[in-house]
Protein backbone atom coordinates (compact mmCIF):
# COMPACT_ATOMS: atom_id res chain seq x y z
CA UNK A 1 0.00 0.00 0.00
CA UNK A 2 1.39 3.15 -1.17
CA UNK A 3 0.73 6.65 0.98
CA UNK A 4 1.52 10.25 0.82
CA UNK A 5 2.81 12.36 2.90
CA UNK A 6 0.11 13.56 5.32
CA UNK A 7 -2.65 11.46 4.71
CA UNK A 8 -4.19 8.33 6.85
CA UNK A 9 -6.41 5.71 5.33
CA UNK A 10 -9.61 5.86 6.36
CA UNK A 11 -8.99 2.45 8.51
CA UNK A 12 -6.25 4.72 10.76
CA UNK A 13 -8.51 7.35 11.32
CA UNK A 14 -10.87 5.00 12.71
CA UNK A 15 -8.81 3.01 14.45
CA UNK A 16 -7.91 6.80 16.28
CA UNK A 17 -11.32 8.19 16.40
CA UNK A 18 -11.77 4.85 18.58
CA UNK A 19 -8.76 5.17 20.71
CA UNK A 20 -9.59 8.78 21.65
CA UNK A 21 -13.14 7.84 22.60
CA UNK A 22 -11.70 5.00 24.86
CA UNK A 23 -9.41 7.77 26.57
CA UNK A 24 -12.06 10.05 26.89
CA UNK A 25 -14.51 6.96 28.45
CA UNK A 26 -11.76 6.31 30.84
CA UNK A 27 -11.13 9.62 31.85
CA UNK A 28 -15.28 10.07 32.54
CA UNK A 29 -15.13 6.82 34.54
CA UNK A 30 -12.41 8.40 36.64
CA UNK A 31 -13.94 11.69 37.21
CA UNK A 32 -16.55 9.77 38.11
CA UNK A 33 -15.01 7.64 40.58
CA UNK A 34 -13.45 11.13 42.23
CA UNK A 35 -16.98 12.57 42.58
CA UNK A 36 -17.98 9.67 44.03
CA UNK A 37 -15.26 9.50 46.82
CA UNK A 38 -15.69 12.88 47.24
CA UNK A 39 -19.41 13.23 48.18
CA UNK A 40 -18.62 9.82 50.43
CA UNK A 41 -15.87 12.23 52.51
CA UNK A 42 -18.23 14.78 52.41
CA UNK A 43 -20.77 12.86 53.89
CA UNK A 44 -18.33 11.44 56.49
CA UNK A 45 -17.02 14.30 57.82
CA UNK A 46 -19.98 15.92 57.98
CA UNK A 47 -19.59 18.71 54.51
CA UNK A 48 -22.64 20.01 52.65
CA UNK A 49 -22.69 17.25 49.71
CA UNK A 50 -23.04 20.77 47.36
CA UNK A 51 -20.02 22.50 48.45
CA UNK A 52 -16.31 21.93 46.84
CA UNK A 53 -14.14 19.97 48.41
CA UNK A 54 -10.70 21.45 48.11
CA UNK A 55 -7.70 18.74 49.20
CA UNK A 56 -4.43 20.05 49.74
CA UNK A 57 -1.21 18.70 48.98
CA UNK A 58 0.52 16.75 51.91
CA UNK A 59 3.77 18.17 52.57
CA UNK A 60 6.84 15.85 51.72
CA UNK A 61 8.38 16.34 55.52
CA UNK A 62 5.06 14.78 56.72
CA UNK A 63 5.49 11.43 54.45
CA UNK A 64 7.14 8.90 55.91
CA UNK A 65 7.85 5.23 53.95
CA UNK A 66 6.22 3.37 56.61
CA UNK A 67 3.59 3.61 59.50
CA UNK A 68 4.19 2.67 62.76
CA UNK A 69 0.74 3.12 63.58
CA UNK A 70 -0.22 -0.44 62.01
Amino acid sequence: MLFIAGKTPKSGRYGLSASAAGEEQELLKLKIQYDDYSDDLKHIIGIDLSGELILEKVPEENLTEKSDRY
